[in-house]
């Protein structure tokens, strides 16, 4: 009796050992089969965003993406941005740097765009781990060693690549605002004198900068020379200028700027600024003896290096302001109409810092 009874003993736990062995083999498996489709590292995640565009496979492309300022997937896939890209040859691609969360790779990368016509970047990808995956935050276009130190001049057949900055000739500025996203980026025009605003995206086209947001004219075609000088070349000659960035600006201060006249006064608030997430938090506020009075407050600008635009057209009222920040003051230019305010004052003026409230 006890020999049949160790027999059964035996026979269960190897039959048991057996089913749990097929179990583990498969548990395993699966392991295994999970871990290569989430082990996909950094290098091999830009190549296959790179391969899923040169296949018109948008959708897969953009999945491997998490940039907030490509927005959604109509907007990624849209022709202006990545959708006229028909195929792509990566010449090279490698890991710049590398942690467990954090990589930047670089790619050497031919598109071919039906639309925004053909080119060639080299570029960096800026990726972070999600979970297990990788995604692509930004990407931005890089020069070569061999390129860093040649002079730019107009007649180079390669784009130079612009950077967050400001240029003007004192009347009129330009000024980006936002990186280099693959190959357009964001900014706005103010022609202080005629009290013209315009948001422009500016897009790489056959190797050069072109922008059709312009409101007084068709087409501008934008020439960065070093980083020193913008020249803007427009379709009508109306825009036709040089700019620069020598000019004095300064970073807002956190505090009140105000000004006071025999018949008017006005005060600027700062409340909070980021040079590098590129916004400016304020409130201003106006009133004369007459007794028009004017006030905007929890209003966010946008812009960078001592150049801020606000613009609103929130429950029908508009209103359009530029803060220039310079020698301890900013200059507010109002660009009409604005309908914070009566008709018979405005929030334009000069400022001078006072200190913090």
């Amino acid at each position: 009796m006890k020999k049949i009874t160790f027999y059964l003993l035996v026979l269960v736990f190897v039959i048991g050992c057996g089913q749990n062995g097929q179990n583990s083999d498969e548990n395993n498996s699966s392991t295994t089969e999970t871990t290569q489709e989430t082990k996909m590292d950094a290098k091999e995640t830009v190549n296959e965003f790179i391969s899923s565009l040169g296949a018109e496979d948008y959708q897969k492309a953009y999945d491997l993406t998490k940039n907030p300022k490509w927005g959604s997937y109509e907007k990624f896939s849209s022709p202006k941005a990545f959708g006229g890209i028909s195929k792509t040859t990566i010449y090279e691609i490698k890991i710049v740097e590398s942690s467990k969360s954090e990589a930047t790779v670089y790619a050497d990368v031919e598109y071919i765009d039906k639309v925004n016509g053909n080119s060639r970047f080299k570029q960096n990808f800026y990726l972070k781990k999600d979970e297990k995956n990788w995604k692509i935050v930004n990407m931005k276009l890089v020069k070569n060693d061999d390129e860093a130190d040649t002079d730019n001049s107009e007649t180079s057949d390669e784009a130079v690549i612009p950077y967050q900055n400001v240029y003007s000739d004192g009347s009129v500025f330009f000024v980006i605002y936002t990186d280099v996203d693959g190959r357009f980026f964001e900014g706005f025009f103010v022609d202080t004198e005629n009290l013209i605003y315009d948001e422009v995206t500016v897009e790489l086209k056959n190797n050069k900068w072109y922008s059709s947001d312009f409101s007084v004219a068709e087409s501008v075609e934008l020439i960065f020379v070093g980083d020193e000088k913008l020249t803007l070349k427009s379709d009508n000659g109306k825009l036709d200028r040089t700019i620069s960035t020598d000019i004095e600006l300064d970073y807002p201060k956190k505090g009140e700027y105000s000004y006071e006249s025999n018949f008017e006064q006005g005060v600027v608030v700062i409340e909070d600024f980021s040079s590098y997430y590129n916004y400016l938090n304020f409130n201003v506020f106006v009133g004369t003896e007459s007794g028009c009075t004017g006030e905007l407050e929890k209003a966010s600008a946008k812009g960078t290096y001592g150049v801020y635009a606000y613009e609103s057209n929130t429950d029908g009222l508009k209103c359009k302001l530029v803060l220039i920040f310079s020698e301890g003051k900013v200059k507010v230019v109002e660009i009409p109409p604005c309908d914070y305010h009566g008709a018979n004052c405005s929030f334009s003026g000069v400022y001078e810092y006072k200190g913090e409230n």
